[in-house]
């Protein structure tokens, strides 16, 4: 396993030795950003973080983060992990700091002060990355799955084989961060932790209890103020007083009431009250409010969020577990092939999906017939619900059942004599046998119909949806209407 931290430990007690010349093509590191004015780094080779290119990068070279300012630090690192090739936004980043006092990680692997460290040194700390670079070269080349933020998020954690554990920040909403993570997000909203439950509901992540937050109901905020309140009108202006009880008397009171002149002395039967425990004792505590004079023994509660400024009673709020992640074993290997067809996986099991060989088999079929016959209609329906990927995220572990009643609704519309297969997540092709053109568009309504109903309901979101109709006949080229189909933005 990669320990960048340990290996930046021990790169701090190193003292500045004399650079040496390196060939580009056995550069250990790259310097991204500003180009560094100390010596010893001058025979690094210097790239904008705007024009990070696969091709500008020797093959097994650590990216060098080198900002005087903490801003331009993020946006560099944020730079890589949004690029698209993998090539680039896997590969191990170090925070060069200026200043010994100034070491910050964000988002990325490690950290190194530019003066406390030499050209041998970064060879060493470029070795210590060859596992992360033997998986990278094990990657094969996928097609625009590799844009798919859960593909990115997965594909991160794995390239590291380490477990992803929260830190508690002052700087984040909820309190924690999982700064190896964030940079592949455009916001510091939900997005990232929607992600993880995303992968982790499709047990391609596991998870470790960490702690456990209480959240605002409103903004997810973890920076909650407990207050007590009146409970008469729920002004928080208020006197505590401790009560109490007169064995003698039975006489029970606020402390105030009992107090004269430095003696306690019972305001009902003038006895002087010397010994806790044997004149008197205190059973509880007395509130008075300031605003409206009521008096009690029990305040109400109240959560004040410091984010969004709203207030409700604290067993409304939000409770959080907060978790560590590490890849499983099938995780493993879907960030190396991909994870297509995650949500037709999902659906697979109540709507019988069938693979795109066998759903061919069964279109070559139908066209034979209809050749033959010349008197049947068939129809190919094709469907693309745009953001479906996106509604995955928002639903987290709602997931399952929300895909469950999608492929209860494609049941409702098809006919068991019908085909269907799925693509890439979002896309469908079902071949509707003795379906003229003109039914097939009724049943493509109703389909819609269904589709935007259930997400309206369920998450008041109008889906994006494309659809095409095509009759079947001898000439038709499934590959090409497909292919068509996709490319087609509008």
């Amino acid at each position: 396993n990669i320990d960048p931290r340990q290996v930046s430990r021990s790169l701090r007690s190193v003292s500045v030795a004399t650079a040496y010349p390196l060939p580009m093509t056995d550069c250990p590191a790259v310097v991204i950003s500003h180009q560094p004015s100390a010596d010893h780094w001058r025979d690094l080779p210097w790239i904008p973080s705007h024009q990070i290119e696969p091709g500008n990068l020797p093959g097994r070279s650590v990216l060098l983060i080198y900002e005087t300012d903490l801003a331009s630090l993020h946006e560099s690192i944020t730079a890589i992990r949004q690029h698209d090739d993998p090539q680039v936004y896997l590969r191990p980043v170090i925070a060069v700091s200026p200043t010994v006092n100034d070491l910050t990680i964000h988002g990325g692997d490690g950290e190194i002060s530019a003066h406390q460290v030499d050209l041998q040194q970064i060879s060493k700390l470029a070795d210590s990355f060859q596992p992360l670079f033997n998986w990278l070269d094990t990657l094969p080349a996928l097609d625009d799955a590799g844009n798919s933020l859960a593909l990115r998020c997965l594909r991160l954690i794995a390239s590291r084989n380490q477990e992803v554990i929260p830190t508690p920040t002052v700087e984040r909403i909820t309190g924690f961060s999982y700064s190896l993570l964030e940079p592949l997000f455009s916001q510091f909203d939900q997005g990232l932790q929607q992600t993880l439950d995303y992968l982790t509901e499709l047990k391609l992540l596991t998870t470790r209890f960490v702690t456990r937050t209480h959240q605002c109901v409103h903004c997810h905020s973890a920076f909650l103020n407990f207050k007590e309140c009146c409970p008469h009108c729920t002004a928080e202006e208020l006197q505590v007083d401790e009560l109490v009880h007169h064995f003698r008397c039975a006489h029970t009171a606020p402390l105030k009431d009992f107090q004269n002149n430095g003696e306690m002395i019972c305001p009902k039967c003038d006895q002087p009250l010397r010994h806790i425990g044997v004149d008197y004792d205190k059973p509880s505590i007395h509130y008075s409010c300031g605003s409206c004079s009521h008096n009690f023994s029990n305040p109400q509660i109240i959560t004040t969020c410091f984010n969004c400024g709203r207030s409700t009673e604290p067993e409304l709020q939000v409770q959080h577990t907060v978790e560590a992640y590490s890849v499983t074993t099938v995780g493993e290997h879907a960030a190396r092939y991909g994870i297509n067809n995650l949500i037709s996986n999902a659906m697979s099991d109540h709507l019988q999906l069938l693979n795109s060989s066998a759903f061919r088999q069964f279109l070559d079929i139908e066209q034979s017939r209809i050749e033959r016959y010349q008197r049947s209609e068939s129809s190919i329906l094709l469907l693309e619900i745009a953001d479906l990927e996106t509604v995955y995220l928002r639903v987290g572990s709602r997931a399952p059942e929300l895909f469950n009643e999608l492929a209860g609704v494609f049941k409702q519309v098809l006919r068991r004599s019908d085909a269907i297969t799925s693509g890439n997540d979002g896309f469908f092709a079902a071949l509707l046998t003795e379906t003229s053109e003109q039914n097939a568009s009724r049943a493509l309504e109703r389909l819609d119909q269904g589709i935007n109903d259930l997400f309206i309901a369920n998450m008041d979101h109008t889906p994006h949806l494309r659809s095409s109709i095509t009759p079947i006949h001898k000439d038709l080229d499934f590959a090409k209407l497909v292919e068509t189909f996709l490319s087609d933005s509008t």
